[in-house]
């Protein structure tokens, strides 16, 4: 053991009392010997400490098992219409989106809808020539020509025209509702939206089929023997009424087509739609009422000049004064707004002085 004592020592660089105490206090730490440890010190295997054995436990008696009788139950059917009923999930395939369609621009948007409403145009002024022949059968007369005598009938200017403008305006209505909703039908990007036209359309065939009837009337018809009768060649009214609903169709198709508002519009180009919109039918709408009223006004002058001719320069002064003193207003003061109430008033003014100079002419007059 001091060979082995000093070869440890030797190999840790330390005395052999410092080793040799060491190695007494881990083998009584651990439980070997100190030899033991030394060698472990040296080079050799670890120490390894005893185990006691545990003793092994007595075997456990088995249980005793006892029989229980078990009593089965027998559960009741319950029919499949009592069952309460379950939610099922269905799963739909997912739908496939087509991309918006970019409607037509406006260059596009003219040549189909003139096509088809003069197509209709024509086709109602064939069926309006075989009806009218129906109901003027009675009315067929000869005209002499310059080299043979011409068919023709015999009208009543006035009827006529109201005639013609009446049946102008169904015929417009539906050709505005043709030129709206008609184009939409052969290409997708010419879809509109808004009302179907038929008021529009209304109001162009209204005023188209009574200027129709004016020149069938007043330029193709020829006065007869009987006052307030004229006769109208029955070839000249039938390419007038086929060629003028041509036109008609045409043009009562185009406008309402036009001035509605394409389909598939982002929010941002259908507010500015919106508002051309509105800027157009103002536009429009101004001129209109204008000269309604001017129309009204200058009438209404005339008939006073005409009744009381004795009071013409007197009516003509006043009326000149009143005109005169709103364009003044209108000129020397632009801040200051003319509202609704202040024309009123002032034609109010107006009124009572020009009916103050009538009954003062008609009272010297009596």
């Amino acid at each position: 053991m001091s060979e082995l004592l000093s070869a440890v020592a030797a190999t840790l660089g330390a005395p052999e009392e410092l080793i040799q105490r060491s190695a007494d206090a881990r083998a009584a730490a651990q439980g070997v010997d100190a030899e033991q440890v030394l060698q472990a010190w040296a080079g050799g295997d670890s120490p390894v400490p005893a185990v006691a054995k545990a003793p092994e436990p007595d075997p456990e008696p088995a249980p005793v098992v006892e029989e229980v009788a078990v009593e089965i139950e027998e559960e009741e059917l319950v029919p499949a219409e009592d069952l309460p009923a379950v939610a099922v999930a269905t799963i739909e395939p997912p739908m496939e989106t087509l991309p918006p369609v970019e409607p037509a621009p406006l260059a596009g948007r003219i040549l189909l809808p003139a096509a088809l409403g003069a197509f209709a145009g024509a086709f109602l002024g064939i069926v309006t020539s075989a009806v009218a022949a129906v109901f003027f059968i009675d009315n067929v007369t000869a005209i002499e020509g310059e080299a043979l005598f011409r068919a023709a009938i015999e009208v009543e200017i006035l009827p006529f025209v109201i005639g013609m403008a009446v049946l102008s305006a169904v015929f417009g209505a539906s050709l505005g509702v043709l030129g709206r909703k008609g184009p939409g039908f052969f290409r997708s990007d010419m879809k509109v939206l808004g009302g179907p036209g038929i008021v529009p359309g209304a109001l162009i065939g209204l005023i188209m089929g009574a200027v129709g009837g004016g020149v069938l009337t007043g330029v193709l018809g020829t006065e007869t023997i009987t006052e307030g009768l004229v006769a109208v060649p029955i070839g000249s009214a039938i390419w007038w009424l086929v060629l003028g609903g041509a036109v008609l169709g045409a043009e009562t198709a185009l406008l309402c087509h036009v001035t509605a508002v394409p389909a598939g519009l982002t929010a941002a180009d259908h507010a500015d739609s919106g508002e051309v919109r509105a800027r157009l039918s103002q536009s429009v709408a101004v001129p209109l009422v204008s000269l309604l009223v001017l129309v009204v006004v200058i009438a209404i002058i005339a008939t006073l000049f005409l009744v009381f001719h004795e009071a013409a320069a007197t009516l003509a002064i006043v009326i000149s004064a009143g005109i005169l003193l709103f364009a003044f207003l209108g000129g020397y003061q632009p801040s200051i707004k003319l509202r609704y109430t202040e024309v009123v008033a002032a034609l109010a003014g107006i009124a009572t002085v020009v009916v103050a100079i009538v009954m003062v002419v008609v009272v010297r007059g009596h």
